[in-house]
């Protein structure tokens, strides 16, 4: 395996507020369902729903607390090709890449990359959906993959940067 030349994570200062912001949100449901119980009175809806949206909180804090610890690289950008280890197990050759651009726009592209490759390999791709809040997304209708850099370690204008060392390919450039 070749040395990677620039690689992204997740921003470890987004995922502890997001983090923190979840335990607080726990706390309240806990102390919700708290209060139902020790009343013990309340409408059995009230403490269902109550009970429900704590067990959520609690899956989705852990699951930000895993995004605090885990420093896997999500983008890793080689002379070989792009790798999006959550999405293929194999880099992007440079030759599969059709497009890289960054849209820009105040609220629909700013934290925003999208990468035109192959649709055979697009067709492969697991990517995730952008309301769950996944770095690594689809665009509808297309075989692009964009990278949601919001939540990550770097800024598009960087990545795109870093991309833009390797890619054209040396013979495809005009």
């Amino acid at each position: 395996m070749t040395d990677s030349v620039f690689e992204v994570r997740r921003s470890r200062p987004f995922a502890v507020l997001h983090a923190l912001f979840t335990l607080v949100l726990l706390a309240l449901a806990v102390g919700s369902v708290w209060h139902f119980l020790r009343a013990g009175d309340g409408p059995r809806d009230a403490i269902y729903a109550s009970v429900f949206f704590t067990v959520i909180l609690t899956v989705y804090f852990f699951n930000t607390l895993h995004h605090c610890i885990d420093r896997t690289p999500l983008i890793v950008v080689r002379p070989e090709g792009l790798h999006l280890p959550t999405a293929l197990p194999d880099p992007i050759p440079w030759s599969q890449v059709a497009r890289v651009a960054h849209p820009g726009g105040l609220f629909t592209g700013r934290h925003r990359v999208d990468i035109d490759i192959a649709p055979a390999l697009r067709m492969q791709a697991k990517v995730g959906t952008r309301i769950a809040g996944d770095p690594i997304v689809s665009r509808r209708g297309a075989p692009t993959i964009s990278v949601i850099t919001q939540n990550l370690d770097c800024k598009p204008a960087t990545l795109l940067a870093a991309i833009k060392r390797y890619w054209p390919p040396a013979d495809r450039e005009p």
